[in-house]
């Protein structure tokens, strides 16, 4: 299986082994700041709906990430409290894709090696949801587009 991912200024690079998606991510971790890594499955698009994708976000600084994971049936967010409801909180951290910025609840910072894990077990399961992770709906400030 192939994945496409999106993180560098100079296009989407394909990954076709654990090994290449374990060199993007210690990429990742090697520039220290909130950076994000799109993970889409290399298949045509369709063409209605939600492409399977796991958004990772990656923080090497501080030992930490995020996950969204979005398919046809809806957009999940990993979260670090165990529970179905977001802390209301006016903190937002931000996680920038190439020069756009993605705004996070705090508690959705995971361990780094969980969201490793997450992104291989993706990759493994052909775009499936990764298990191990605390899976919760989008929290109800974030855009609609993402519903």
């Amino acid at each position: 299986m192939a994945l496409i991912a999106a993180y560098d200024p100079d296009g989407p690079v394909a990954i076709t082994t654990v090994a290449e998606l374990d060199a993007v991510v210690d990429q990742v971790v090697g520039w220290g700041h909130r950076a994000v890594v799109e993970l889409k499955i290399a298949r045509p698009v369709e063409p209605r709906g939600r492409q399977l994708s796991l958004t990772v976000g990656i923080h090497g600084a501080a030992g930490l990430g995020t996950l969204i994971y979005s398919s046809p049936d809806g957009v999940w967010f990993g979260k670090a409290t165990p529970g179905p409801e977001w802390a209301e909180v006016d903190e937002r951290v931000l996680y920038f894709l190439m020069s756009a910025d993605t705004e996070y609840p705090p508690e959705s910072e995971i361990p780094l090696d969980v969201v490793r894990r997450a992104a291989q077990e993706y990759w493994h399961g052909g775009g499936s949801r990764p298990g191990g992770v605390g899976w919760c709906a989008p929290p109800p400030w974030y855009p609609t587009a993402f519903r």
